[in-house]
């Protein structure tokens, strides 16, 4: 199985949650793959639930809506759910867009499941993150694994390495509120998460803070890849609505990352100006020129006595920043007013 992305790229992969957004509806499922492509985002990920075999009636939802049908959260896993038909058709339709499919099992019985659906990467939630009874299954294949440590503890973190052998696999700081606050980010958090982990896992970060800010200093910082809520449209009603980025912030976010990539790398020469403003400094340079009152034969060269101008580039101008070798110098003949100083003008050591 090829990796989920070529790890020696400075490009960012951006991994889109829909998760249930979609609301149950294939329509919006699938124009939420199709959005993502034109968005320019690498991968787009669902969640995949079984209520059988991961509620129980008495599981609550985060808050109550007016826009939930079903009264209990048991019934809302079932209502947003898709057929493995469904699923095996999503994860075609995004194959042929040329997009990443991800899904996020909650069981033993989701993730089985879903390895038979065609997805490319399998993403596990920062509450499963210890599910061992589910993990355990990861061995039956061979797909990029992606985790959330939300709820990551440095025990459960040391097991998982000890236990799970995945060929390429990503850690992603989490912070799981929803949403959670921009001052609970830290870009030393993902520092430390790499230092503490074996140099083959990539770490990235998840975000739920609706913000641009986290994902962009993660970014600066040298880190690669990021998941973040996505919406449709902030008019439509779902459970991580507030922690979502709109289309407009994914379209910002885009560019900022294009700027910052286009940066020029600082290479040291004799010269420290910038390369492409050589060619731009022509336009501004400015040469010594005679004053207003003109310069008689044998006047010693003042500050009063001489002006500072732009003018088209001539070998035999005195640039401006030589001005400090000819004061005090004597002209060898009588000079007009408003005329180039030129070294042959002077009598020079």
């Amino acid at each position: 199985m090829a990796p989920l992305f070529d790890r020696s790229l400075s490009v960012p992969y951006l991994i889109a949650e829909v998760g249930l957004a979609h609301g149950g509806s294939y329509t919006l499922a699938s124009s939420y793959i199709k959005l993502c492509k034109e968005l320019g985002i690498n991968a787009v990920k669902f969640q995949h639930h079984s209520s059988i075999h991961e509620s129980t009636y008495s599981e609550s939802f985060r808050f109550s809506s007016p826009h939930i049908f079903p009264s209990t959260r048991y019934d809302y896993w079932d209502d947003t759910s898709f057929s493995k038909d469904q699923w095996t058709t999503l994860c075609a339709y995004a194959k042929s867009l040329d997009i990443a499919i991800g899904i996020t099992p909650n069981s033993r019985h989701s993730l089985r499941q879903v390895y038979e659906c065609g997805f490319d990467f399998i993403k596990i939630g920062s509450s499963d993150f210890t599910n061992y009874h589910m993990l355990d299954d990861l061995q039956l294949s061979h797909l990029p694994v992606v985790a959330s440590l939300g709820f990551g503890q440095l025990e459960s973190i040391n097991y998982f390495l000890s236990r799970y052998s995945i060929q390429d696999l990503y850690f992603l700081d989490c912070i799981s509120s929803y949403p959670s606050n921009v001052s609970d980010f830290s870009v030393n958090r993902l520092f430390y998460l790499k230092s503490i982990l074996p140099d083959h896992i990539q770490v990235g970060l998840s975000d739920h803070s609706g913000s641009l800010m986290p994902i962009l200093a993660s970014v600066l910082s040298g880190f690669r890849i990021f998941e973040f809520h996505l919406t449709i449209s902030p008019h439509i009603f779902n459970f991580d609505l507030t922690s979502s980025l709109t289309i407009e912030q994914v379209t910002t976010l885009q560019e900022c990352i294009k700027q910052y990539l286009s940066f020029s790398t600082y290479e040291h020469t004799d010269n420290y100006i910038n390369k492409s403003d050589i060619n731009v400094l022509k336009g501004f340079k400015k040469y010594l020129f005679v004053s207003d009152h003109g310069l008689a034969e044998g006047t010693h060269i003042s500050a009063d006595n001489i002006l500072v101008l732009r003018s088209a580039c001539s070998p035999d101008l005195i640039p401006q920043d030589q001005y400090h070798s000819v004061l005090g110098k004597r002209t060898l003949r009588d000079l007009q007013p408003h005329t180039p100083l030129s070294f042959t003008d002077l009598l020079m050591p």
